[in-house]
């Protein structure tokens, strides 16, 4: 019974069986499986352009964050051939799209962040909820969900965000490309 049930049978058809319920029975899955392939497909490409929209809004806000993220996503994407992490896809788009909470923060106080200038306290504050906005923008998107965990434990304790193969890869990753 468990192999039956693990096997993804579209339909159990008994032996004798009229020709007629066969054909209706391989028409009913071949008419399923076009259905999954087209959903399928509806949410790539809706995933895809939601993405690319994303990231050209990041591109006219914040050019630097937008060029920091491409470098970043061919970083990680030869780093976590090495690691255990399962979703490099949700790590390469949270590498893109990290940033994106920086449409809060004011022209000058981007200038100062990306040239490594001391800021003051309200500064420090504004500029530690740049990833919390880029995680709430990218959580009630369909399937970014994991994306936008990954950037929220950006800001976490190494423990907390070590728990995360992908969080942690990214977080490596910028570290380093900002040396």
């Amino acid at each position: 019974e468990t192999a039956f049930n693990e096997s993804e049978v579209f339909r159990y058809v008994l032996k004798p069986c009229s020709s007629e319920s066969f054909s209706k029975s391989v028409q009913a899955a071949i008419g399923q499986h076009h259905l999954v392939v087209s959903e399928k497909e509806l949410l790539q490409s809706t995933l895809f352009g939601t993405v690319k929209t994303l990231t050209a809004i990041l591109e006219i806000v914040d050019s630097n964050a937008f060029d920091f993220g491409k470098s970043l996503r061919f970083l990680i994407a030869g780093f976590i051939r090495v690691t255990d992490c399962k979703n490099e896809w949700e790590v390469e788009i949270a590498a893109l799209l990290a940033d994106l909470g920086s449409i809060i923060v004011p022209t000058p106080l981007l200038i100062k962040i990306r040239t490594n200038q001391e800021l003051n306290i309200p500064e420090k504050a504004l500029k530690q909820q740049i990833f919390e906005h880029s995680s709430r923008l990218l959580r009630n998107i369909p399937r970014l969900d994991g994306v936008s965990a990954i950037i929220r434990l950006l800001n976490s304790s190494p423990e907390e965000r070590n728990k995360n193969t992908g969080a942690a890869v990214l977080f490596l990753c910028r570290k380093y490309l900002k040396l």
